[in-house]
């Protein structure tokens, strides 16, 4: 016996050239198939196969005569799983998926799912009204306070209208209120690119809100400008690093105001933009004032090197009027005679080239 069914897309049954190609009729209860003509596809029945009738509540599925045919079922879960106090998940019954799970009439019940006041099943799935006893139950409600049973419904007292609810307000978001019904009201976003989180900075943007979330704006690019643009010896201009104002000072060991001399020291940068005045070299410490017939020189303590004592028996030098000049040679030309002397105290001012000249031996 065949089984003839029209090719259905995948088979090769578009044409008359096909007539007598293989196909596939789509039922697992035949083989063999093959095009008998342009859109027919037959196969010859079977027997004896596995296949699938498609239904939840048969087992065993076998082909019988390009058939699939499966035995009746009873017990099998099937459909709605849901389960409420009075209706059960749905179950096979002789082949077919029905609710054959409802409780009892009369059975204790909730009226509404998440209340406390109690009814009856009616015994078809549903949960019946039972009157009021008073007794406390929750309605589920944020802005109600005080829930009682009231024929069977559970009533609440509703809170002062404007009471806080819901979602607390944020720097993005409005705080949630109660109504007069006792409801929770959504009290909705700011508006896209209100301003929160970090404020705006040299160095940060503002963040801004959008879809009633706070979004990060960023830092300013390091090397940006912020702050003091002042320079001195010891800093720069202040930049951006890492949504920071970093002063730019010199290290400590930098150079600065006073440079150093034999009785001053060297004024050096603090590392916080400063100059440090680091004062003068202490009192006998030696120097050289410049003056080649006196020693040896001192600092005072006060940043000024102190002349050193006249000294008369260094070559080169005389004392006149109580100072040193030194001299070129030794050999001085006295009343038309040359003296060769090594030091020698004038009276007077020295004329140099002068035929007399007077003099003292020391």
């Amino acid at each position: 016996m065949f089984s003839s069914q029209s090719a259905f897309a995948g088979s090769s049954c578009s044409d008359i050239f096909d007539i007598g190609d293989s196909c596939d009729d789509g039922n697992s209860c035949t083989t063999g198939d093959i095009c008998i003509s342009v859109g027919a596809c037959q196969g010859l029945s079977n027997t004896g196969n596995s296949c699938n009738d498609g239904r939840q509540c048969t087992t065993g599925d076998t082909c019988v005569v390009g058939l699939c045919v499966g035995a009746l079922n009873t017990g099998n879960s099937c459909g709605d799983q849901t389960s409420t106090t009075c209706n059960g998940p749905d179950r096979c019954v002789v082949g077919f998926c029905t609710n054959p799970n409802f409780e009892a009439p009369g059975v204790s019940c909730d009226n509404l799912d998440g209340q406390t006041c109690t009814g009856a099943c009616s015994g078809f799935g549903s949960c019946i009204t039972a009157p009021g006893t008073g007794e406390s139950c929750n309605d589920g409600l944020q802005c109600t306070s005080g829930d009682f049973c009231d024929a069977g419904l559970c009533i609440g007292i509703p809170a002062t209208l404007g009471s806080n609810c819901g979602d607390a307000g944020t720097q993005c978001t409005n705080q949630d209120t109660c109504d007069l019904l006792g409801q929770c009201v959504d009290a909705g976003e700011q508006a896209d690119g209100s301003s929160c989180g970090d404020a705006g900075t040299q160095c940060t943007n503002q963040d801004t809100c959008q879809g009633g979330n706070g979004v990060d704006a960023g830092e300013q690019a390091d090397g940006s400008s912020c702050g003091s643009s002042s320079e001195t010896e010891c800093s720069i201009a202040d930049s951006c690093f890492n949504g920071q104002c970093n002063p730019n000072n010199e290290s400590s060991s930098t150079s600065c105001g006073d440079a150093g001399t034999a009785c001053t020291n060297q004024d050096t940068c603090d590392g916080s933009g400063g100059c440090s005045d680091n004062g003068f070299a202490s009192a006998s410490t030696s120097c050289e004032d410049g003056e080649q017939c006196t020693g040896p020189d001192t600092c005072d303590g006060s940043g000024v090197c102190l002349v050193g004592e006249v000294i008369d028996d260094i070559p080169g030098c005389f004392p006149v009027g109580g100072s040193i000049i030194p001299i070129e040679s030794t050999s001085l030309l006295v009343s038309g005679v040359q003296t060769n002397l090594s030091w020698i105290v004038l009276a007077g001012m020295i004329a140099v080239g002068a035929s007399t000249i007077l003099i003292r031996r020391k």
